[in-house]
């Protein structure tokens, strides 16, 4: 299971550009250069599947939904180029925007049957909210460490979390919050180069 941080924040590193971003057309937003390089991590994850694999990849920011809206709660085949080509298609039509719930993100996969055996979370932060939207309209570092925290717990610990981590500018808690989930799961972590994939 791929789950795709698809908030406002995916779209650059830097807060003040992703808020000149947020205003611009849909077009500017979807061809965002960070966006553009976070559905060319989950192509290149879709590329290499296993042989007799299945897959799903789910986008969340406030809420979770899976990318290709006809497939929620399905596993898709990995053998199956179309269905591949399809859900990336659905991917790059995602307009970034809204918060990050990683409460909903790890909800929306623990109700998907059979459970997965894998997930591979790319995203860029801490979250900014949790289950509900928040009362009000800005929030702290630490209060975003316990929306992570809260999340984390969801988690189960014998399901190994890969993550791969899209930095944002001044989010200097989210690179070891992030790396103690992978740890604690049996996963990878990773910061990936600029050039990658």
């Amino acid at each position: 299971l791929v789950l795709l941080d698809t908030s406002a924040s995916m779209m650059d590193d830097d807060v003040v550009k992703i808020i000149r971003l947020r205003n611009e057309p849909e077009a500017a937003r979807k061809a965002a250069a960070k966006w553009r390089r976070a559905l060319d991590m989950v192509e290149w994850i879709t590329a290499q599947l296993q042989p007799n694999s299945q897959f799903q990849v789910y986008g969340f920011n406030t809420k979770a939904k899976a990318v290709q809206p006809d497939t929620q709660g399905k596993w898709l085949d990995g053998n199956d180029p179309r269905a591949i080509n399809n859900v990336l298609n659905a991917a790059r039509n995602i307009v970034p925007g809204d918060g990050t719930s990683l409460i909903n993100a790890f909800n929306a996969a623990r109700v998907i049957v059979p459970a997965p055996d894998q997930i591979i979370l790319v995203t860029d932060g801490l979250p900014t909210q949790g289950s509900v939207p928040p009362a009000r309209k800005f929030i702290n570092v630490r209060d975003r460490e316990k929306l992570f925290d809260d999340a984390a717990k969801t988690v189960n610990k014998d399901m190994p979390m890969d993550i791969v981590l899209l930095p944002l500018k001044g989010d200097l808690l989210a690179a070891h919050a992030f790396w103690r989930l992978a740890r604690r799961t049996g996963g990878s972590y990773v910061i990936p180069s600029r050039d990658w994939p």
